[in-house]
């Protein structure tokens, strides 16, 4: 996957032009792809409390 996936071009100039380089998008598009993954398990693991 590339960073277009998860943010769209719109959001991808709007960063360029303040400045983040294509590798700071990437880095900023891992961080939401993290997040829709720990969406999509389900229950998140830090919710849990530590019981299983």
């Amino acid at each position: 996957m590339t960073h277009s996936t998860y943010l769209n071009e719109e959001s991808q100039d709007d960063l360029l032009s303040r400045g983040f380089a294509r590798r700071d998008l990437a880095r900023i598009a891992a961080v939401f792809g993290v997040g829709a993954v720990a969406a999509s398990i389900g229950r998140p693991a830090w919710a849990s409390g530590g019981v299983p």
